[in-house]
Order: structure tokens, then sequence, then C-alpha cells
């Protein structure tokens, strides 16, 4: 049982380590012709702007909610042990590929939310 366990990390351990392109292994990325590469990179581009605007959707939400949050937080401070005084920073990134995936260039965002409670 114990050799099968770690067999099974060794395996999993392993498999993280490999190379991936885009999200394809070297093996699938090397079989693709120049042009499927280049549809490749643009959907993995598109997927990741999808998920930067995402990510700015929900730290903008949460920017929002942060007056809302820090009241809640304000009226429970009769509770023992509660933290005042935290400000929540959101920091995203997005990276960005030419076609021909020669260079790639990669963006990061930090949000604050500046409301403070308490000292």
């Amino acid at each position: 049982m114990k050799r099968c366990m770690i067999g099974l990390v060794l395996a999993f351990a392993v498999s993280a380590c490999a190379p991936t392109y885009f999200g394809l292994s070297k093996e699938q990325w090397q079989s693709l012709t120049p042009g499927q590469q280049a549809q490749v990179i643009r959907s993995y581009n598109e997927r990741e702007a999808e998920r930067q605007r995402a990510e700015n959707d929900r730290a903008i939400i949460a920017e929002q909610n942060a007056p809302l949050n820090n009241l809640i937080g304000a009226l429970g401070s009769s509770v023992p042990h509660h933290e005042h005084g935290k400000s929540k920073t959101i920091t995203t990134s997005s990276q960005n590929c030419t076609a021909d995936g020669s260079q790639c260039t990669s963006t990061s965002t930090s949000r604050s939310s500046g409301w403070r409670v308490g000292n």
C-alpha cells in the first residue's frame, strides 16, 4: 500500500512538471501545423483575456461591497477577537503572446479597497 501511494505521488509530481505550450503538451504542440499553432495561441489569448475580465469584475464587485462589509465588521465589533483595520488588495495578471509565440507580455493589476475600519 505504501509503495502504491509513493508511486502515485511520484507520477503526479512528474506530470505536474511536464512543459505545456498554451495548454497543450509538447507532443501535441509539435504535431500541429504553424496555422494550427497560431489558432491555439489566439484561442489561448482570448481565454486569458476573458479570465482577466472576469477577475477584474470580481475585484470591482469586491471594491463596491467593501463599505457594506466594513459596516458589518464595525457592527460586529462587540464580538471578541474581531480584527479591525484590514484593507483588501487584489492582484490580477495576464499574459498575451504573439501568434508565432516568439514574444509574450505580462500585465499585473493591483486593486485596493481603500476602506479601513477602526485604527
